[in-house]
């Protein structure tokens, strides 16, 4: 149960008092941090839409650009697995 709903049940239970110090006590002092951390969570999304509008915009431009990031992808996973195996090779070959 949240502090707030804690807040207003007291409040209709007939209990002002304790739902002023619940609310006075727990729940005014959070409302900075969550003004903060709201504003903190929509500069976080404008940068990522920012990011993404730029990416999209770059692949329409390039499709070229689109081929090539998946060939080069490709070529990295070929490499780590390689290197993957190569590794696994060695270790296996020292136990011998």
């Amino acid at each position: 149960m949240t502090y707030e709903t804690k807040a207003e049940l007291l409040s209709l239970s007939g209990q002002p008092q304790q739902s002023i110090r619940l609310y006075r006590d727990y729940i005014k002092p959070t409302i900075p941090s969550r003004k903060e951390e709201i504003a903190r969570q929509l500069d976080e999304l404008r940068i990522q839409y920012e990011v993404e509008k730029t990416q999209q915009e770059n692949l329409q431009k390039t499709p070229v650009f689109t081929t090539s990031f998946y060939h080069h992808r490709s070529v990295t996973l070929l490499l780590s697995l390689y290197i993957i195996y190569a590794n696994k090779l060695n270790a296996k070959n020292r136990l011998l």
